[in-house]
Order: structure tokens, then sequence, then C-alpha cells
């Protein structure tokens, strides 16, 4: 479901491989440009891998929101040729991970990304490995990065969704160890005095997307949180942008996932925009 139109070189290798995240969110909040080519791996490659990791720097570099197959069938080739060594899949892990930290549009292309570079294997370190332990340094650090930086622990909760609903196993499974970090995630958010509006729009977005498989996954949890929305709608407290996200995805869920009508959507999507003018006030 899309926003409501609100606002939202050489020798970096050596930091991008060295910066192993012990706190959450992997650095600061400075939007950088994460080189990983020419680095101390470098020797170990001849110059048409060189050519194809610097080849897939700019590629993700320049990656939109939406990619095509295309997109991701190049960025798959480029890998296959570039990725030579473990250090080489975990920067550019930590590229595809930085991109998604500082901008949470990006989490379903990053997520994709993964995907199709999953199962490349680099010295006993597959993609995928290397992805996951980024996301499980944050995980475990959640509560801290979401009182340091509100935007990268959005952009950390948007790839944790979107990774489960996009990278299978080779069998075709979801990711079964994701479940209940995501709902550990979705307590967190709604488990609040005062819960904050842009998260909760974020995790109503996220679920709407993923909710039926995160179900069928863990339907006793499912049910504990969307008895958590309820209670949340119906205290005082809440404010009404919130009660407002959390409706929209209560009907989801009662619709069991469906898509809502269009005039519904038209419904939130204007009950909003009357909330932010300041034309529903709270009582």
């Amino acid at each position: 479901m899309a926003g409501r139109g609100r606002g939202r070189g050489r020798g970096l290798l050596a930091v991008a491989l060295a910066a192993k995240p012990t706190t959450p969110g992997g650095g600061d909040n400075t939007e950088a440009k994460v080189t990983i080519s020419g680095g101390e791996g470098a020797s170990k490659r001849d110059v048409r891998s060189e050519q194809a990791l610097q080849d897939l720097e700019n590629e993700l570099n320049s990656l939109n929101f939406d990619p095509t197959d295309a997109d991701l069938q190049r960025i798959e080739q480029l890998g296959t040729l570039g990725l030579t060594n473990s250090e080489d899949s975990q920067a550019i892990a930590k590229l595809v991970y930085e991109k998604v930290l500082q901008s949470r549009e990006f989490a379903k292309a990053a997520a994709m990304v993964s995907d199709r570079l999953s199962n490349l294997q680099k010295e006993g370190t597959n993609f995928r490995s290397a992805v996951l332990s980024l996301v499980q340094v944050d995980y475990k650090g959640r509560e801290e990065l979401q009182k340091k930086s509100r935007n990268r622990f959005l952009g950390f909760l948007s790839f944790l969704t979107q990774l489960f609903g996009t990278m299978r196993l080779v069998s075709g499974e979801v990711m079964q160890p994701l479940v209940n970090p995501i709902y550990d995630c979705c307590d967190l958010v709604l488990e609040t005095d005062s819960i904050d509006e842009d998260e909760c729009e974020c995790l109503s977005q996220q679920l709407q997307q993923i909710g039926r498989e995160l179900q069928d996954n863990g339907e006793d949890r499912m049910q504990q949180l969307m008895d958590t929305c309820r209670s949340k709608i119906i205290t005082e407290q809440t404010k009404p942008q919130v009660r407002c996200f959390l409706l929209e995805l209560l009907e989801f869920y009662l619709r069991r996932w469906q898509m809502a009508p269009n005039d519904v959507t038209r419904f939130y999507c204007d009950t909003i925009a009357d909330i932010m003018a300041g034309l529903v006030l709270a009582e």
C-alpha cells in the first residue's frame, strides 16, 4: 500500500568490512554512498570480476524502488561474477541494508535483490546469511534503535517484513525464523502508552502486504496482535490518526487480507487527510 503523500571509492571497503555493527542501526544517520570495490579483497580477483563488482555497486546505488525483472537478472549475473569471497558478500549486504536504513521505501526492492543473490556462496558464506546477520543485530537492539533513530528503526522493520514476504528457501517455504521477530517488533510499536503515528502507519502498511503468510505461520500471535489493535482503538488516549491506521489494519485482517474496495480505501485516505489538516480532533 502506498504512502499517503507525506514526505518521508576506493579505501571504503575496509571501513565497510571492519564496521561490523555492534550498535543498532549500523551507524549514524549520515547518508552516504557505500563503496565496496577496490578494497582489501581486490588482490583475490581478476580484472573481469573486479569490473563486475564495480558494476554491481553502481547498479545497486542507482536502483529505484520498483526494479524490473531485467534489473534483478543483471544484478544476479554481476553478483555471480563479482562476488569472489565472503568479504565481498558482506560488503554488498551492508550496501543494500544501508540503503534501506536511509529510506524505508527501498525495503521491497532490497528484499527482491537479497532473494536473487541469496544462494550465492563464497568461502562458506552465502549472501542470505550476510544479510540476515545484519538484520539480527538490529533485532536484538531494536529498543535502542527505536529510541536512537525512528527512521532507521522503520527501515529495519520494513526490511524485516519484506524479507519475510519475498525471500524463500530452496524448498519454496517462507523463512519461519523471521516470524517471531516480526511479531516482537509489532508488539514494540503497539504496546506503549503513546503510539507513534509514523511507526503505526509503517506497521499497518507492512502487515497489509504480508499479513496472510504471517498469520499462517503464527495464528496465535496474530490473534493477540489483533486484540491489541482492538484495545488501542477503543482506548481514549489513542490518537485519532493511530486509531485510523489500526482500524484499517483490523479490517484487512477481517477480510482475510484481501484488498479493500476502492470506496473503503478512499474513506481511510480522506479521513487521514482530514486528521492531518486538523479537521478531526481528539476528544
